[in-house]
């Protein structure tokens, strides 16, 4: 419809009197207009049928800052339709038919109340030549819009809140005077932006309802005029965080509709701000619509293209589409200086096509910014798509294209260059992308590519293909060849010609320079391939395809760790070789434990060796391949060697391995240990651990380790275990415990699950633990951790477990003191403990308590004294005072039973503090002193005896030696007389020659080095300023019979020298 509109009939009440339009409008005015506050307009003879071929308008202006509002009459039935195509009523936001469309009306349902957002409003009706009808009447009314919704003004005025400046807020504010449990709120706003514009909502906070269904209360946009779900954009009823939403049409309604909100009272329920913003069909927006984002079109020579999200709402979506068109005999460059969207490709992707009817160059994704392309056919076309699923926040997404007309690819291989520019294509930057001619379409016939790649000095080349197919005829007719430099005369990287379908592994170059080729025939074209090659530097430090074969010697010392193939988990490269080289200092041992293992399945091309030493000529621990996982591999040394060999056929993930420290000493079982060392075990420290094998990875089967674990005199050894893990039934795989300490000891317990152990307590001061592992599957068991610590005799804590507490004892120590627990600080409630003291025959046991302080009742805490072993024997005395001090107890015979309880109250004493001793049987306490120095001066005197017959026997010892002589006599001749000797004074013996006053070390006292030197010689090294024996000194000692074999049989040993045992 044009905007000139002829001339019609119409009525209208004006001051309640109906009045003919052509009497209130002069002639050839057109439309009619209407300027009267409130008035009446009809269809031409209603109710009575309109004429055919109508089409009349009405024009109504109100006074400014006036909207207006349109009611219809029941009586509304306009044309057969409801399509609106041959008789129906148009509504116009405005004095022209370029205004917004506020709704086309037919049929005979009613249409609903409507407001215009400005002091004019255009009404027109139009019929056909074929049906007739009643037609309409509707009443208009001026009437003064706000544009704050409140719970003190009538419904009609909230529901015709007009928003028209270029920006403003909206607020709802309510108060205690409004009862907001009986009625309900509705709040109605229309925004209408200028021609152009677009409408930005954003949505600062919003609380109107606490149940996230919006059920009860909730805020809502429409697109358009009216409240229609069809047009419903969003609804919220609460917000976390600020929201906003684009729109790109003029027009826009927003509903507040309040059922409850009493929680919210004397509070701001919500706060929006809403903005008028000027709209560019040349960029993708949100503020455009569906249709200006689809079909942006880019004719400059160059420029350069973004995505305008303005923090867009992720609930809404984007997708837009630029035509990039050079001028005639160019084609398109395009290349991406910015690229961040989301990871996932059905999320957001940017989608390249060459020409509008193409397959497509690719779908991207993530932070990867696309590779460079060239147009082939004229121009190309850029989707960009973002989905509203799954989105979090549309503002992160951003890309910026540049785009310039060229008239040739540089830096690629492309059908608008001439052969010679195809022959020499020089690649300089440190990572690029290479394709075949069209990719992904179908690379021409004929054709030939060669690329130079040249990366900075101290880098070399990673060449990856991700997409490959080239015609497979033996690669022959089409192929790719890879070298291994900067000529066609350098090194092929590959054992032949790249073809076929199957993707290559990647190619490294051994220096900064690659030549590539790629060839094609006259027939049979195929989609070609890309690949990308980058720059990267050696790894000296691991197996890596891009160092040489001496970079992939590597040594590792002195470290623990974790050893892998290349690409773990992913397949190896082939025809690679590593070499580890593992030291450790000499003292220790090395074990190697494989978590994951998967090779080709012969290991005549591909395996996995160990060798017990610093190279592979050492002995072989084991070559592996297939899937099995192998068996622990344990140096005997401080050294092993680990070599890895990949084949042509590459293609498993590899393995993980680690390698650990294994430390050789007393009571640590190790594989690396000798099989005595493991079975003699020493445990002597005050507290630790024991663990088996490898703890806690699995042990190795077919071990065996026993543990001596030895507290001091008086003390006692408490094991805790705190994992177990070993096949069931306790058969094969087991730890063993025994109170002393050998196998002939009292059994404890045998133990494979933690579930049967307990806190075991030697009697004396041993234990005996034996670990032995037998199974035969595969399956791998962690094996035990146990923690040990030496306790006191008789001492009794809450950190001990009853069965100890109530069994305290001091062997037959001869005296000894007890506490109550944590004497002298208050002893814990609900603890229990009791002593059995026990002395030598023919003694009696003689207690004293030098304080006792206790609370009454007994109930709080208790100290009972019987003479005997046992809680039935004779109480000698209960104690329960505070307070008391110096009582003493005897024994009738060699035993007395304590037992101390203290209760479950918060009134809790300071315990006791006692001591016992030792008495002769029949004696009195001076009796018991007078025995006591006797046994004294019988030690005294059994010392002095040991003593002496020590010094005896090694004087014995030492005589023994200088009378030693060989077993053959020495020949006349071999014997001289030897003439007298000065013996020249102290002073002229040089000091290098006189003797130490402390023996000697053995080694250096006997000689046992491979080449057997002369004692002369040994001084003269040892000592600086002696020099060695001259040929005259040699030829004097052959003379007196000093050199005869018979005074060089074996050396005598360390006891006969120093009359000890040397370790």
């Amino acid at each position: 419809m044009s905007n000139y509109i002829p001339r019609v009939v119409c009525m209208f009440l004006f001051q309640g009197f109906l009045i003919n339009c052509n009497q209130g409008c002069s002639t050839g005015q057109y439309p009619c207009i209407l300027n009267g506050t409130e008035g009446r307009i009809a269809s031409p003879g209603h109710p009575s049928y309109y004429p055919n071929n109508a089409n009349i308008s009405w024009s109504i202006q109100v006074p400014h800052g006036y909207s207006i509002k349109l009611e219809f009459s029941d009586n509304f039935k306009i044309g057969l339709e409801t399509n609106c195509r041959s008789d129906y009523l148009v509504i116009y936001d405005g004095f022209t038919t370029g205004s917004p469309v506020m709704g086309n009306y037919c049929g005979s349902d009613k249409p609903p109340s409507l407001y215009s957002s400005g002091p004019t409003l255009l009404v027109a009706f139009i019929s056909d030549n074929e049906y007739q009808s009643s037609g309409f009447s509707a009443n208009y009314t001026a009437i003064k819009p706000g544009t704050t919704c409140s719970a003190l003004q009538t419904q009609e005025e909230n529901a015709n809140l007009i928003l028209r400046d270029a920006s403003g807020n909206i607020f709802a504010h309510f108060n205690n005077s409004y009862n907001y449990n009986i009625k309900p709120l509705r709040c109605l706003w229309r925004l209408r932006a200028p021609p152009g514009y677009g409408i930005k909502i954003a949505i600062n906070a919003l609380k109107l309802d606490k149940n996230t269904s919006c059920l009860q209360s909730n805020f809502n946009v429409y697109k358009g005029y009216f409240v229609q779900e069809d047009k419903l954009v969003s609804r919220y009823c609460k917000i976390e965080n600020p929201a906003k939403i684009y729109l790109p049409d003029r027009t826009a309604v927003l509903r507040v509709q309040i059922n409850q909100l009493s929680s919210w009272i004397g509070s701001e329920a919500f706060a929006i701000k809403y903005e008028f913003l000027k709209k560019d069909i040349n960029k993708c927006s949100t503020l455009n619509s569906e249709q200006e984002n689809s079909n942006i079109i880019l004719t400059r020579n160059n420029g350069s293209f973004t995505i305008h999200t303005e923090n867009g709402d992720p609930d809404q979506g984007l997708q837009c589409l630029w035509k990039i068109k050079p001028p005639n005999g160019h084609q398109v460059r395009l290349s991406f200086t910015k690229f961040l969207l989301e990871s996932d490709c059905r999320d957001s992707f940017v989608e390249i096509f060459d020409g509008e009817n193409s397959e497509g160059n690719g779908k991207f994704c993530g932070s990867v910014p696309p590779w460079v392309m060239f147009s082939t056919g004229g121009y190309l076309v850029v989707k960009f798509v973002a989905r509203s699923s799954n989105m979090r926040n549309l503002s992160r997404l951003s890309i910026v294209g540049v785009y310039e007309a060229v008239t040739y690819a540089k830096g690629t291989c492309s059908t608008i260059n001439t052969k010679q520019m195809n022959s020499n294509i020089q690649l300089n930057d440190k990572k690029g992308v290479i394709m075949t001619p069209n990719y992904p379409s179908k690379y021409p016939s004929d054709f030939k590519c060669v690329w130079i790649i040249t990366v900075p000095s101290g880098y070399r080349i990673r060449l990856h293909f991700v997409a490959f197919n080239v015609e497979n005829h033996g690669c022959v007719y089409d192929f790719v060849e890879v070298r291994d430099g900067d000529n066609s005369s350098s090194p092929l990287k590959t054992q032949e010609n790249l073809c076929g379908i199957t993707i290559p592994y990647d190619i490294y170059s051994t220096s900064n320079n690659m030549w590539m080729m790629f060839v094609s025939d006259y027939s049979e074209q195929m989609t070609g391939f890309q690949a990308f090659y980058s720059a990267v530097t050696p790894e000296p430090w691991r197996c890596s395809p891009v160092n040489t074969d001496q970079e992939n010697n590597i040594l590792i010392k002195d470290t623990p760790g974790v050893l892998t193939t290349p690409n773990y988990p992913h397949p190896y490269p082939p025809n690679l070789k590593c070499t580890w080289h593992i030291t450790v200092p000499s003292s220790l041992r090395i074990q190697v434990h494989f978590h994951d293992f998967q090779l080709y399945s012969s290991c005549s091309f591909e395996f996995v060796e160990g060798f017990d030493g610093k190279d592979i000529s050492d002995q072989s621990l084991g070559r592996y391949c297939g899937s099995n996982l192998p068996f622990d591999m344990f140096s005997t040394g401080n050294a092993i060697t680990l070599v890895f060999q990949s084949s042509t056929f590459a293609g498993c993930r590899g393995f993980k391995l680690s390698h650990f420290i294994l430390e050789l000493g007393p009571g640590i079982c190790s594989k690396g240990n000798p099989h005595d060392l493991n079975d003699n075990l020493v445990v002597n420290s005050t507290r630790g651990n024991i663990t088996s094998p490898n703890y806690p990875l699995p042990y190795t089967r077919g071990m065996q380790c026993t543990w001596h674990v030895r507290a001091p005199i008086g003390y006692h050894v408490e094991l805790n275990f705190t994992s177990i893990h070993f096949p069931l039934p306790c058969a094969q795989d087991y730890i063993e415990v025994r109170d002393g300490g050998s196998s002939n000891s009292p059994f404890k317990g045998r133990f494979c699950n933690v579930q049967s152990a307990s806190r075991i307590y030697s009697s004396g001061r041993e234990l005996w633990l034996r670990f032995i592992s037998q199974h035969t599957t595969s399956e791998a068991y962690k094996g035990f951790y146990v923690t040990y610590r030496m306790i006191k005799a008789g001492n009794c804590s809450r950190d001990f477990d009853q069965s100890w507490n109530t069994n305290l004892n001091f062997g037959e120590s001869m005296s000894g003191s007890l506490t109550s627990p944590g004497y002298p600080a208050p002893f814990p409630p609900d603890i229990k403990c009791t002593w059995k003291i026990t002395v030598h025959y023919g003694y009696q046991v003689q207690l004293i308590f030098n304080r006792i302080s206790l609370l009454e009742p007994c109930t709080s805490g208790y100290v009972e004294v019987r003479d005997g072993y046992y809680s039935f024997s004779k109480s000698l005395g209960k104690f329960c005072k505070t307070e008391v001090s110096s009582v003493r107890f005897r024994s009738t015979d060699r035993r007395l039973f304590v037992h101390f309880e203290s209760g479950n109250t918060s009134m809790l004493g300071q315990g006791f503090d006692a001591s016992f001793s030792a008495m002769i049987k029949g004696t009195t306490s001076s009796g018991s002193l007078a025995a006591g120095a006797i046994t004294i001066s019988l030690i005294v005197f059994a010392g002095f005896i040991l003593i002496t017959l020590a010094i005896i026997f090694t004087y014995w010892l030492l005589k023994k030696r200088y009378r030693r002589r060989p077993n053959s006599r020495p020949r006349d001749h071999d014997l001289a007389v030897i003439p007298p000797m000065r013996v020249p004074p102290l002073d002229d013996i040089p000091d290098c020659l006189i003797a130490e006053d402390r023996p000697p070390p053995y080694a250096e006292a006997v000689n046992q080095d491979d080449e057997e030197q002369s004692p002369a010689r040994d001084v003269g090294r040892r000592n600086s300023g002696c020099t060695e024996e001259t040929v005259e000194e040699r030829s004097i000692e052959a003379e007196r019979g000093l050199d005869n074999e018979g005074f060089t049989n074996d050396p005598p040993t360390y006891e006969s020298l120093y009359g000890v045992d040397p370790t």
